[in-house]
């Protein structure tokens, strides 16, 4: 029987913008959790397939519309939602629309522990999104590792509070996202947040 392995198609125009996030030091991830983050822009078509994948996925979808597979589960992921595929599962994603995400893979050994899957509402998708943004921007920046740390314990915080469900950090998160809905074309520094 032959091996099955991994599949992936981006369509001409589809762009990932990966960010190395071992820099960003925290008390919640030590730099070695997260394996991967990107902030990707992709055409109607992209499709990406793991017959057992060995890391986690947390997709956080902006805009349009991905269809995805996992094992016996199935559906639509829109805008303003989060997905979670534990690792060791059947993992399928496809662009039905031009669309924008992030998407995180996390080490399945590391201190996020064994996610269950979810397909649900994200109402920090905007917030992400900056955070993320300001990342990219001070991945490469000597001297900023004051700003890093901070700014990698939003991100990380985001991603436990979803993870693992934590009414104090809601809170918090809930603040932050009130100042951002308020003015969102502002242009935080991390100092701000």
């Amino acid at each position: 029987m032959r091996k099955q392995s991994k599949k992936l198609f981006i369509p001409p125009g589809g762009v990932e913008l990966f960010t190395d996030l071992s820099g960003f030091g925290s008390s919640v991830n030590s730099g070695t959790d997260v394996f991967m983050m990107a902030i990707c822009s992709y055409p109607a078509g992209y499709h990406v397939s793991y017959p057992a994948a060995r890391r986690h996925l947390i997709l956080i979808c902006r805009e349009g519309e991905f269809s995805y597979e996992s094992d016996n589960r199935n559906g639509i992921l829109r805008a303003g939602e989060i997905l979670i595929l534990p690792a060791g599962c059947f993992q399928k994603a496809e662009s039905l629309t031009p669309c924008r995400s992030i998407f995180f893979l996390l080490h399945p050994s590391s201190g996020w522990g064994m996610p269950e899957f979810r397909h649900t509402i994200f109402p920090d998708t905007e917030l992400m999104f900056h955070l993320a943004e300001k990342a990219r921007e001070l991945q490469h920046v000597s001297g900023e590792q004051h700003l890093k740390e901070p700014l990698g314990n939003l991100i990380f915080g985001l991603l436990k509070k979803e993870l693992h469900y934590n009414k104090d950090t809601a809170v918090q998160f809930q603040i932050l996202r009130s100042k951002l809905q308020l003015s969102p074309h502002s242009d935080w520094s991390v100092d701000e947040m």
